[in-house]
């Protein structure tokens, strides 16, 4: 089975905590076939989350990425504030990003989707699925 999952991530003191708002059984018999069960990465969360850009564009092989940095509550243990640097990659080859290359500046608010990747207790790495610009700071917490 499949079960989407909805919540809030956050990484404090090295520990990982997830809140779950909603699980939900995904029924691929009543979903009329809308989506490939082959292409769906089990295991590995979708996030989306605001963040302050803190690094700029860096190019390594066939990936690109930069810094960026978050706060979140952490409902689970009642801390507030709790800093979060991420890196934040995609491959080369998506076109979909090249207005980064000009736009990117340390400092700018964005909203950013992606796969989690790689969590130590001081790195985290998505994978970006879609980038957008915010038009102020917006804190959440």
């Amino acid at each position: 089975d499949i079960v989407s999952i909805t919540g809030k991530f956050v990484i404090e003191n090295s520990e990982q905590y997830i809140t779950i708002a909603s699980a939900t059984k995904v029924d691929k018999k009543d979903s009329s076939d809308e989506f490939n069960l082959e292409l769906i990465p089990l295991n590995t969360p979708h996030l989306m989350f605001n963040t302050t850009v803190i690094c700029d564009l860096n190019t390594m092989g066939e990936t690109i990425h930069f810094g960026v940095e978050t706060k979140e509550y952490n409902s689970c243990t009642g801390n507030r504030d709790i800093y979060m640097p991420i890196t934040v990659f995609y491959p080369i080859q998506h076109t979909r990003f090249n207005h980064l290359r000009a736009n990117l500046k340390i400092g700018k608010p964005l909203m950013i989707s992606g796969f989690l990747h790689i969590i130590k207790s001081t790195t985290i790495m998505v994978e970006a699925t879609d980038i957008d610009y915010l038009r102020q700071e917006i804190n959440y917490n």
